[in-house]
């Protein structure tokens, strides 16, 4: 008989790691977070970039290169919007997309990262 795998709960009910071995359990998923498709495809894009980042003006490119007027145009607000709705359902999880600014008029970057603790 295998043995069950019993995980470990946090407080907030979402399992972080594998109270066994102590390895990180898999990465949350879009659909697990139950995200709208634009939201996805945001999440997927940051995502893929990971620890490097990836600039704003290259996110909204991105984003919005399927639509023949380019999106918005207040892309990079839309664009920050999305992500503190998606970081609400993330960071319970224990991931968070962070912005790091490159200071005045200097741009940006959004990083997908775990919480700093």
């Amino acid at each position: 008989m295998t043995p069950r795998l019993r995980v470990r709960r946090v407080a907030n009910g979402h399992d972080k790691t594998c109270p066994t071995c102590g390895q990180s359990l898999p990465q949350p998923k879009p659909r697990d977070l139950g995200l709208s498709p634009l939201r996805t495809r945001l999440f997927e894009i940051v995502q893929r970039a990971g620890d490097n980042g990836i600039a704003t003006p290259d996110l909204v490119n991105l984003l919005y290169a399927e639509h023949p007027d380019g999106g918005p145009d207040s892309a990079g607000q839309v664009v920050r919007t999305l992500i503190c709705k998606i970081n609400k359902r993330l960071k319970p999880r224990g991931y968070e997309i962070k912005g790091r600014s490159y200071g005045r008029g200097g741009g940006g970057e959004y990083v997908y990262q775990r919480v700093q603790s």
